[in-house]
């Protein structure tokens, strides 16, 4: 399995949640669900002070105790990294990730095959690392097409 170990500074963001888990798959339809809509109603048109402004993060947390490949529930929010939590929009959410320790993995190919492999047969299967089960997130940018070219950075909180 091929990944970095970084450190990583705090990080802002502002988004849109729901609470998923990945019993049956559930995750998928959930997480698809929410991108959709965040993408359909411009929601994240009105955020001010984004790191980039084709940057968006996917991040997972709010972890059950029994989470697992299979089982256990999270907290999935579809935001924008920013410098500052200041004119949050209506119905937004604000999360703080404090500095920390990640694995990160690249998921390279097609956009949504290659995130959904790299999880499912790379990080639930790693037994290199102690994850942390905090905050991890996916990023997306300008390299982040929605194409059989895409690559996405996954960062994984490590202990």
């Amino acid at each position: 399995m091929n990944f970095e170990i970084v450190t990583m500074p705090g990080l802002k963001v502002i988004g849109k949640k729901v609470r998923t888990t990945n019993k049956d798959f559930k995750c998928a339809h959930d997480i698809s669900h929410l991108w959709n809509h965040t993408r359909e109603k411009h929601l994240f048109a009105p955020i001010h002070n984004t790191l980039g402004h084709h940057t968006v993060v996917g991040l997972y947390t709010d972890y059950s105790p029994n989470i697992s490949a299979t089982n256990g529930e999270y907290t999935f929010i579809a935001g924008v990294p920013v410098t500052e939590f200041d004119a949050i929009p209506e119905g937004m959410i604000t999360r703080e990730i404090p500095s920390a320790q990640y694995a990160v993995f690249t998921a390279k190919g097609h956009f949504e095959k290659s995130i959904g492999k790299v999880w499912f047969e790379e990080i639930w299967k790693c037994t290199d690392i102690k994850r942390a089960f905090t905050n991890d997130f996916e990023w997306y940018d300008a390299h982040s097409t929605n194409d059989e070219h895409s690559i996405v950075k996954i960062y994984i909180s490590i202990k």
